[in-house]
């Protein structure tokens, strides 16, 4: 009976295990990128989900450091149909208008775009019903950087990991429109 591990030391074993054991929790990191937050909507009732990827760097205004996540959800609006949005959420604020921007996944091309500050400023839309060619490439992609124009804070470049997006694509109760 042929047993090819006999051949071999316990270190060059042990290597071995070491290397499989970190290249599993690579890829379970990847697809662990995005993060899923649920509330209920307190009057309406309805289950709100969102999923979430942190950004990598930082924007500084006004001294201080500012965090930013990717966040990809079901819109509800008042009487209208649901429909998936992705915003730029920012832990204060950093827009009172739009804010105009661009935007590239991976190697692809640099797309212009303008974002809608939510009324508090702390969020900023990014793709909507309208973005039908955003949310194909966001699906099957693995690097999301923006760069936008803020008020105080200049022109920052957030980079967002989104390996996994077409699994937290799937997670979120309405799609977008195809």
């Amino acid at each position: 009976m042929f047993e090819p591990w006999t051949n071999f030391s316990a270190g060059v074993k042990f290597g071995v295990l070491a290397l499989v054991c970190t290249l599993g929790m690579s890829i379970v990191a990847a697809s662990a990128s995005w993060s899923k937050k649920s509330s209920t909507d307190r009057l309406g009732g309805k289950t709100i989900i969102e999923m979430r990827t942190n950004g990598r760097g930082a924007i500084h205004q006004f001294g201080h450091t500012v965090a930013s996540q990717l966040v990809m959800a079901c819109t509800h609006p008042d009487g209208g149909t649901d429909y998936v949005s992705v915003e730029l959420y920012f832990s204060e604020r950093v827009a009172i208008s739009i804010a105009h921007g661009r935007y590239r996944f991976d190697d692809a091309e640099v797309v212009p775009v303008n974002l809608l500050p939510s009324d508090s400023g702390n969020y900023l839309v990014l793709a909507s019903i309208f973005s039908e060619k955003f949310f194909v490439r966001l699906r099957n992609s693995s690097k999301l950087r923006v760069e936008v124009s803020l008020p105080w804070a200049g022109n920052p470049i957030l980079e967002f990991d989104t390996s996994g997006a077409g699994a937290a694509m799937d997670e979120v109760p309405c799609k977008p429109h195809h």
